[in-house]
């Protein structure tokens, strides 16, 4: 039974510790998406161009076409990089809910062993 509880402790270590890597890895990819983008935004005054078609609402009812197409042209990838990170992450933290509390439950069943036994 030694063996197994000692597995066990393993198991669930490097759960968390891959979990943790991979958790944090998406977490500053999706943070530096978003910094490089709206530092992007910044540079390029993509924000003034967006108030400035914000001010007129005629131009983008008469050109609603070419006007998203520069915005789509003007607005940087990093922030569609950023987005999809914290979707990654959000997506992660769910789908791992689950091996989380398994292993939350095999955490307890450990230490009331231990107690026990000891």
């Amino acid at each position: 039974m030694t063996k197994i509880v000692e597995y066990e402790k393993r198991r669930i270590f490097l759960f968390w510790v891959r979990f943790g890597v991979i958790f944090t890895l998406i977490l500053m990819a999706a943070a530096a998406g978003w910094w490089r983008g709206w530092w992007l935004v910044g540079e390029r005054g993509t924000g003034e161009l967006l108030e400035l078609y914000l001010q007129d609402p005629e131009i983008i009812n008469e050109y609603g076409g070419e006007v998203a197409a520069t915005i789509m042209y003007e607005f940087p990838w990093e922030l569609g990089v950023g987005s999809l990170g914290i979707f990654l992450v959000w997506g992660f933290v769910i789908i791992s809910k689950s091996r989380r509390q398994i292993n939350e439950t095999r955490a307890k069943e450990i230490k009331k062993y231990e107690r026990q036994n000891s």
